[in-house]
């Protein structure tokens, strides 16, 4: 059994689970019996769920698929921390029976994103998918000014002016929302999902934590699960970044926010 206790936002939990069993896998040449993650997403569990492992509200329990040791299994070509490497030089392919096994979305989050794009009719074929993580994230690397996300959408479409795209955008930080709000007439914004002015993480609200962070992620999820299939997707550097990589599958049409630019 490999039991994790690492405790954070959500995908940070997402990600320490998935290097815990590939380093598990590494090391034994075989998938953990169990994998216990009942001490973990802390800030995401209802009282009455302390000591359960909502694992499976998210993720489907998949015992069917097994992977096979062939080779050691490494994340990415970058040193770096995962969520701030240059998500080209991530090792997707290798990474991918991990997610197929450990991560695919529970059906409740499918049923929720097809009401989301059902409701806000998007087509993610013909979406500009914007993600800007903001709020408490300045204290782990630099956000880059608004502008600069405005100047790689104006790159985008002026590369593709034969297409219409639609442009959606989402992020924890209200004023990142309003400015983009001023820049365009047209745009998508899930509403669900909340946004907060204040340089704290909405995650770490007190009133949030608990019950409104366990229904509020599987909104976010649900929203990730849409902006990681549209056709184009700028981000900053996030463990929420890194995971809509993973769902994504590929390195096609990405704009990273790293450091000082976009790469």
């Amino acid at each position: 059994m490999l039991k994790i206790t690492h405790n954070a936002g959500f995908f940070s939990c997402c990600n320490m689970r998935l290097h815990k069993i590939i380093d598990y896998f590494n090391d034994n040449k075989k998938l953990p019996t169990i994998v216990d993650s009942s001490a973990q997403f802390l800030l995401y569990k209802p009282r009455h769920m302390l000591y359960n492992d909502i694992t499976n509200d998210f993720f489907i329990d998949d015992s069917v698929t097994n992977i096979t040791y062939e080779k050691k299994i490494t994340i990415t070509h970058d040193k770096r921390e995962d969520q701030f490497s240059n998500y080209k030089l991530l090792h997707i392919q290798d990474i991918k029976p991990f997610i197929k096994k450990y991560f695919i979305p529970s059906q409740e989050i499918v049923e929720i994103k097809n009401v989301l794009i059902q409701k806000y009719n998007i087509q993610c074929d013909n979406c500009i998918a914007v993600y800007y993580r903001g709020t408490d994230k300045y204290k782990e690397t630099k956000l880059g000014d608004f502008s600069k996300y405005h100047e790689i959408i104006e790159k985008i479409k002026q590369n593709n002016v034969r297409c219409d795209y639609t442009l959606l955008i989402q992020s924890d930080c209200t004023t990142f929302l309003n400015y983009m709000k001023q820049k365009y007439d047209k745009l998508v914004i899930i509403k669900e999902n909340k946004s907060s002015p204040l340089n704290e993480g909405i995650h770490l609200n007190k009133e949030n934590i608990g019950s409104q962070n366990y229904n509020d992620m599987k909104i976010l999820f649900a929203t990730f699960l849409i902006i990681c299939k549209c056709r184009h997707f700028v981000c900053s550097s996030s463990n929420c970044s890194l995971w809509m990589m993973y769902y994504r599958g590929n390195t096609e049409n990405i704009y990273q926010y790293l450091i000082n630019d976009f790469i």
